[in-house]
């Protein structure tokens, strides 16, 4: 999807230790040569400066029912950026199309480097995404949303446990 475009481009790994995920295996098959894209690992500090120094995020995915990137989106969104990402079973619900960022196809090159040219010759574009993403995580991604959620979730098992009893 970089070849030939004149766009630096970092790929941030990591994975889990001892998992063997098919994008590792296909990274580790075709490192990169172009100038313009390193690959390596990022501390946290590092990711986050990474993210801030972006005009967007990009999450190609291979086909799943998981929902595999989604912290990479959240943060993603949560530093104001516009995120590209393959549209998989597994991550339909985080992005809003053409409001917080794009679907690809996944393993689709051509069509990821057409998002990423459309992107990069738009940055308006792609700051409003951003901004929409931004509002999107202080709307719905806050720590009293996660802590309600984890209280109804407790508050219903107790309940089912309650009608168990009795």
């Amino acid at each position: 999807a970089m070849k030939g475009l004149d766009i630096k481009c970092h790929i941030a790994v990591g994975a889990v230790p001892g998992k063997k995920d098919a994008w590792q295996r296909d990274l580790k098959n075709s490192t990169p040569t172009q100038e313009n894209i390193s690959v390596g690992r990022k501390t946290y500090d590092e990711l986050r400066e990474l993210y801030a120094r972006c005009k967007f995020i990009v999450v190609p995915l291979y086909p799943t029912d998981t929902d595999n990137g989604t912290t990479t989106i959240l943060e993603a969104m949560a530093m104001g950026k516009a995120v590209i990402c393959s549209r998989v079973d597994g991550q339909r619900d985080v992005i809003q199309e053409g409001k917080t960022g794009l679907f690809v196809a996944p393993q689709d090159p051509r069509a990821l480097r057409e998002a990423i040219q459309y992107l990069w010759n738009n940055p308006k574009v792609a700051e409003d995404m951003g901004s929409a993403g931004r509002k999107h995580i202080e709307q719905f991604h806050t720590l009293d949303n996660w802590v309600n959620d984890v209280k109804i979730i407790v508050e219903d098992a107790i309940s089912n446990q309650v009608k168990q009893n009795k």
